[in-house]
């Protein structure tokens, strides 16, 4: 069979979002593409496996803002099983623990600077902080994750885009897009014409040419994840779902990712995902950054002391850290064939989507 190179939609990248978005265009009736560098669907929401290890990874600690209207979506729109997280997440700071919606006020507290009450783009920041915070302090709602962990979420939804017929292709990065033809120019050098295009302000590609001929190039940001995976016995069940922490040189933030691993629990064995600062990764060698999140995760009373890791290993996760903001620019210097969403929290997302999703979904 020959392969197809023309699709009224091609969508770049295979996050929860831009799979939710390939299910309501294939729901339209338009022959959809998404393309995703990774070998896996899901991107920074995929999971892996470690021999001797575990079957069901999760990359990197993720946490769901509150939002009942995207809960009841999931739910009742996609059949996905959505759960109240237990315990409910947390922010770590100056030594005490306080609820996870804090973590707003830590940020502004981390960018306030003098001068920045002078900087309209800061104080639009500080805005949006604190913004944010008070939205969840007045929001009675807990905070709630996908049942199965991420890697069986994005299951669910690559089946359902699978079964409308959207079609994938894996380990396929895009090189150049031409506004003036239609083109997309994948790095292997097969070229793709398309409709509407699809992206994130995460767009990883090279430049794009604008329907006038000119080029404008994307600048990436590139950024680096460093996790910590962690095994430890422990008998007694979870204290601790999720933590983000203020000011600590080494750890970022902790989430325990047993669920996905029925042998784990069977074993009373649980798995912390441990995300590192850059200082710490830098600093530190693996079996000292062992040692510092047994004490920490001590410390904050989660593990009893004595507790020894079983197992653990590094990963690291390369990804495009560009802001929302470019998001914006880029659509003033593009055309309606070009649409950006953004992308930088998963729930805030789906729920900016979710109005246009529901008439098909």
């Amino acid at each position: 069979m020959q392969k197809q190179s023309k699709y009224d939609i091609v969508i770049i990248g295979s996050s929860p979002l831009m799979l939710i978005e390939s299910l309501y265009q294939a729901k339209l009736g338009k022959s959809v593409l998404v393309i995703e560098k990774q070998e896996r669907i899901g991107g920074a929401w995929q999971s892996f496996e470690k021999i001797n290890f575990s079957n069901h990874i999760e990359i990197g600690s993720h946490i769901w803002q509150k939002d009942k209207s995207v809960n009841e979506f999931l739910i009742n729109s996609l059949g996905i099983n959505v759960v109240e997280m237990s315990p409910q997440p947390v922010t770590i700071g100056f030594g005490f623990t306080f609820p996870y919606y804090a973590i707003s006020i830590f940020y502004s507290l981390r960018h306030l600077r003098f001068n920045s009450l002078f900087d309209f783009e800061n104080v639009k920041l500080h805005r949006s902080l604190w913004f944010d915070f008070f939205k969840q302090f007045l929001n009675p709602s807990k905070y709630y994750y996908h049942e199965g962990g991420s890697g069986e979420l994005i299951q669910k939804l690559a089946e359902k885009a699978t079964n409308c017929n959207v079609r994938f292709e894996l380990n396929t990065s895009v090189d150049q897009i031409d506004l003036s033809s239609n083109t997309l120019l994948t790095l292997y050098g097969s070229e793709i014409k398309f409709e509407t295009l699809i992206g994130t302000n995460k767009l990883d590609i090279n430049n794009v040419t604008l329907s006038n001929g000119l080029k404008t190039p994307i600048s990436l940001k590139p950024r680096t994840s460093y996790s910590l995976y962690l095994v430890v016995k422990c008998e007694h069940p979870s204290l601790l779902s999720y933590a983000e922490t203020y000011k600590d040189k080494v750890i970022y933030r902790v989430s325990d990712i047993t669920y996905t691993d029925s042998r784990l629990r069977a074993e009373k064995k649980r798995l912390y995902c441990i995300d590192l600062t850059y200082d710490g990764f830098n600093k530190h060698q693996e079996p000292e950054l062992v040692d510092i999140a047994l004490r920490t995760l001590i410390q904050w009373e989660v593990l009893p002391k004595g507790t020894l890791a079983k197992n653990h290993f590094i990963r690291t996760y390369n990804y495009n850290g560009q802001s929302n903001e470019v998001v914006n620019d880029l659509s003033i210097k593009t055309n309606p064939n070009l649409v950006f969403l953004e992308s930088n929290n998963l729930i805030p997302s789906l729920a900016k989507q979710i109005d246009r999703w529901k008439t098909q979904l």
